[in-house]
């Protein structure tokens, strides 16, 4: 068991109450834990973490109403690289709910106690956890510095010696060999565990390699196995949904994350995936309150940032019913609040150009053309100011506002500008193809029409699903490419024609062709769209027909 000098470990505690404070105080200095400091919130710990590398942190989840909690003060730590993985994490919290325990899990403290406890049963999970932390710490050190190789070979020979933390060395194994695309290798291993009690990585790692053989139907069955027997294991849902995902099936992949959710209210990274599938699936009511559940989820934590923000107020200008002036009239009122909450938390000039804009494409949207005009004066001002500062990214947000204020000659002119001077800035041109209905960058037009010829071949193949697979892929990257949504959309009506218990692929067409509506008929691609829309329509006639 553990060997150690403890006169060498530091110690962190997090806790807003006192007497908490003191009893945890208490029984980590019986230890002789050489330094123990205490505090009482998150910028005092994170502000300790950046002086002293910590061996354990005791982290309270209820910090304060309105202030950083637990959990997302772990994540900051973590996503910082505040503390290493040798680091022992004891999260504390008075309350038990399912839904708080299993947000409070989310970034993977090693070990989660509820309040009121004992001083014994602190120090006995305690030393537990310090257990296998100081038994496998080369191993995590190895992680740290993503050597894998090394961690390789520091997992075999715990294997080999039959270590008692064998299945911890066996899952960080499967999960390297994975990355290092050692596909056959991390199935073996997951195969000979799957059916070991609380082994779920082998059920992750196994469906995640059937899904890189592009066996979704396997890869369904044993996601669906592990909800079946853990329905609270929440990778479970996550990865069920990127499964479905994967295969073109978004409604498949909305439902899994209504049921993930569900179970998880309180999960930022649920919520924002959910937000995105909605957007993507063209339930847009849905998406835009995803995307508000997901900027107050962000409130206090490392993701509350002016992206945040401004990814909510876009969906509402972009996707709110202008018919629908009740709901439309409370997304806006909420919407200019979050803009004035940018304005007060992140003062920046650039900040101040995207929520003008922004403020001028809600204007628009609400009829009210005036003030539109006077919030794009007041960007295109704050613009000038900034003048060779001025970054290719605001001006993309300038053009994207051109577009939706009906302003498309200006829009198309300055696209082509960003595209040639900012032709060598590889995430700008990605943001300008991600934009457009065709790529203007020669790279995007490159990837994309290599994309659409691999989806061609399997579609002339009769290979439906991979033509489905890889032009899903090529569209989440580039969402607005009409060519690939059409070519998907032939995909989606073969297969469902092939198998029309197959209902999904019919709703999928159906809802790609909603977002091609705004089409100009003199796009090149525009008989095209007339011929597949009369396919659809067609197909979803039977279809009530038989119902």
């Amino acid at each position: 068991m553990l060997e150690t000098s403890f006169a060498t470990k530091k110690a962190l505690i997090i806790e807003s109450y006192k007497v908490f404070r003191d009893l945890i105080k208490n029984a980590t200095a019986s230890l002789g834990i050489g330094q123990v400091d205490s505090v009482r919130n998150s910028y005092d710990a994170i502000k300790n973490c950046k002086e002293h590398d910590y061996d354990i942190i005791y982290l309270g989840y209820d910090l304060g109403e309105g202030k950083k909690n637990g959990q997302q003060t772990l994540e900051e730590l973590r996503v910082n690289g505040l503390i290493k993985r040798t680091c022992t994490v004891l999260m504390i919290t008075a309350e038990s709910s399912q839904e708080m325990v299993l947000c409070a899990m989310e970034h993977k403290p090693d070990t989660y106690l509820t309040k009121p406890f004992t001083t014994k049963e602190l120090l006995r999970r305690l030393l537990q956890t310090m257990d296998k932390k100081a038994e496998l710490a080369q191993i995590y050190l190895a992680l740290d510095h993503q050597s894998a190789e090394l961690v390789l070979t520091l997992c075999d020979a715990k294997i080999k010696e039959k270590n008692r933390y064998l299945h911890d060395c066996l899952a960080i194994k499967s999960k390297q060999l994975f990355e290092l695309g050692e596909f056959a290798a991390t199935e073996e291993i997951c195969v000979q565990y799957i059916n070991v009690e609380n082994c779920f990585w082998a059920a992750i790692g196994l469906g995640k390699v059937y899904m890189q053989y592009r066996c979704f139907d396997k890869a369904t069955n044993v996601f669906k196995k592990l909800l079946a027997d853990n329905p609270l294991y929440i990778p479970g849902f996550e990865w069920l949904a990127k499964n479905y995902k994967a295969q073109g099936d978004f409604e498949l992949a909305k439902i899994t994350l209504e049921k993930a959710i569900e179970t998880s209210p309180r999960s930022l990274s649920l919520m924002q995936e959910y937000a995105y599938i909605c957007e993507q699936n063209t339930d847009y009511d849905k998406a835009i309150n995803a995307f508000k559940k997901s900027l107050s989820l962000s409130k206090n934590s490392v993701h509350h940032t002016p992206d945040k923000g401004l990814e909510y107020v876009r969906a509402v200008f972009d996707y709110s019913d202008p018919k629908d002036t009740i709901t439309l009239d409370n997304h806006t009122k909420s919407a200019m609040r979050e803009l004035s909450n940018i304005d007060r938390d992140f003062k920046s000039t650039e900040n101040n150009i995207l929520t003008s804009l922004a403020s001028a494409c809600l204007s628009y949207t609400n009829k009210d053309k005036l003030n539109a005009s006077k919030q794009l004066e007041v960007a295109q001002s704050l613009c000038k100011s900034l003048g060779d500062n001025l970054t290719g990214e605001i001006e993309l947000e300038l053009a994207k506002a051109y577009s939706h204020l009906n302003m498309e000659e200006k829009s198309n002119l300055l696209l082509l500008s960003i595209v040639e001077r900012f032709e060598e800035q590889a995430c700008v041109m990605l943001q300008v193809d991600q934009f457009v209905i065709e790529p203007l960058s020669k790279h995007g037009k490159q990837v994309t029409e290599d994309a659409k010829q691999l989806g061609v071949n399997y579609y002339n193949n009769h290979n439906y699903q991979d033509a489905i697979t890889d032009l899903s892929a090529i569209l989440n990257i580039y969402p607005n490419h009409v060519s690939i949504k059409l070519t998907l959309i032939e995909a989606l009506i073969k297969a469902y024609q092939e198998n029309e218990t197959q209902i999904n692929y019919l709703t999928r067409a159906s809802k790609l062709l909603l977002q091609l509506e705004k089409v100009p008929r003199d796009n090149e691609n525009f008989q095209q769209l007339l011929s597949v829309k009369k396919k659809v329509m067609a197909l979803n006639k039977m279809k009530k027909g038989k119902e």
